[in-house]
Parts: structure tokens; sequence; C-alpha cells
């Protein structure tokens, strides 16, 4: 039995990014900027669950802010 389901994709869970690929669906073909723009919403949401773990576990994601932080 999978630990995960289909809809925990792209949550941080267990500090780890749940990511369901699937090679066998049968989805119609997109046009180029439909494809574009769903690659960047679900980039845009891997970054956002990545730096809202971070955040919630105080690890710097920010070479700038980390610099602050350590006085420099």
């Amino acid at each position: 039995m999978l630990k995960y389901t289909r809809g925990d994709h792209l949550k941080t869970m267990d500090g780890k990014m749940v990511l369901f690929v699937d090679p066998d669906a049968s989805a119609a073909p997109r046009s180029a900027a439909a494809t574009v723009a769903a690659e960047r919403s679900e980039e845009a949401a891997a970054q956002a669950a990545a730096l809202q773990a971070a955040a919630r576990e105080g690890v710097p994601f920010c070479e700038e802010c980390e610099k602050k932080r350590k006085g420099h």
C-alpha cells in the first residue's frame, strides 16, 4: 500500500515533496503556450512548498538572508 495518494501531489509531507508522475496518462495534446504555463504553475507551486517548508523548519533559503544572519 502506498504511503501517499494522488491527492498529495506537490504537497510537502514528512519534510519531502510528493510528486506523482503518470506516464500512462492519456491527456489531450496541449499547445506550446499551455504547456509552458502549466510547467510554470507546477514550478511555482513546488517553489512555494519548498520555501514554506524551509521557513517552518528555520532553514535559510536565501544567500543574502543567511549572510545577514551570520553578520557578514
